[in-house]
């Protein structure tokens, strides 16, 4: 799950940078996407080879994954969140503006990274 996590994240920072959200120049989804991404991959490869070397790079990138979700991914689509709302295209002309697909997309990005604190909480604890 937490690769599928870091896919669609890695997605919907695609599409913010389309459509021009907020934070888009941060490119936040991106890199936090791949960071969960890796995560998975890890997990899988530790879960297969039951060996030191793999268990504590896994609970290392899941605690770097835990810090990351809650605070980055969270607090900066929350902000992206408040301007996308307040209207971040006030010189665009009326019914131009991309502001539902783009709160929608900002709104799945917490979704994301509460369910994504929620995994590597518990897989850094495992």
């Amino acid at each position: 799950t937490q690769i599928v996590c870091g896919a669609v994240c890695m997605l919907l920072g695609i599409a913010i940078i389309v459509f021009g959200s907020e934070l888009f120049r941060t490119g936040y989804p991106i890199w936090t996407g791949a960071l969960f991404l890796s995560t998975g991959i890890v997990g899988i490869y530790a879960a297969k080879h039951k060996n030191k070397c793999m268990i504590i790079p896994l609970m290392v990138l899941s605690i770097l994954s835990a810090i990351l979700s809650g605070s980055v991914t969270t607090v900066f689509a929350s902000i992206a969140l408040s301007n996308d709302v307040w209207g971040w295209c006030r010189n665009l002309p009326y019914g131009k503006c991309p502001v539902g697909a783009v709160i929608t997309f900002d709104v799945l990005l917490i979704l994301l990274g509460l369910l994504e604190l929620g995994l590597a909480i518990a897989t850094s604890v495992m």
